[in-house]
């Protein structure tokens, strides 16, 4: 892909930016592993606290998006601040 664009013009590096000039120096993408996700799952980094990357904790899980909002205000769902939700079925392959 590159040999196709590597000659095209760049009007704004704060939109396409320079590898030595990220947004985020955590920025892209992680495979995480465990029980949830033996197989992985892909988590954006920045999309979470630092303080989640190496969290321990329950998890409340969601089969899919119409799981989450037929369960979400539950108010016998057993979920805390603490508490990890994860979503299955809801990446770029998913809902």
């Amino acid at each position: 892909l590159w040999d196709n664009v590597k000659e095209a013009p760049l009007y704004n590096d704060e939109v396409i930016r320079p590898w030595d000039k990220p947004l985020r120096e955590d920025g892209g993408m992680c495979v995480l592993r465990g029980n949830l996700a033996p197989q992985g799952a892909v988590l954006k980094p920045s999309a979470a606290t630092p303080e989640l990357m190496t969290h321990r904790g329950q998890a409340v899980v969601f089969e899919n998006f119409d799981d989450y909002k037929a369960r979400i205000n539950d108010p016998d769902l057993d979920v805390t601040a603490d508490s990890i939700l994860v979503m299955k079925h809801c990446g770029p392959r998913g809902y």
